[in-house]
């Protein structure tokens, strides 16, 4: 089926590869803001979110400190990468699957 838009699934493999790259979430949200966005729309607030995540694994409080500093929607990007952080097992942040 197609969907008008752009894949958000796709765009979080995207964010995750980013986020990844980046040692701290301060270079990241820059990489980030440019090519995923971090507005109120669902194909950038969460891969946002989860390029964050990705970059902040480790620390929830990196995680959300970045997500109040990427930019544009923040209040969404941070919630969304809050949430994300305590609902992923503990285990799956040390060996995450598709982070």
């Amino acid at each position: 089926m197609m969907v008008a838009g752009p894949s958000v699934a796709r765009r979080i493999e995207l964010a995750v590869d980013i986020g990844k790259r980046h040692r701290h979430w301060e270079t990241a949200v820059v990489e980030l803001a440019d090519i995923i966005g971090s507005g109120l729309h669902v194909s950038e607030a969460v891969p946002a979110a989860f390029g964050l995540f990705a970059c902040c694994p480790n620390s929830a409080v990196d995680a959300i400190i970045s997500g109040v500093n990427i930019g544009n929607d923040t209040d969404t990007v941070r919630h969304h990468g809050r949430g994300d952080f305590r609902r992923i097992p503990w285990a799956w942040r040390l060996f995450p699957p598709i982070i």
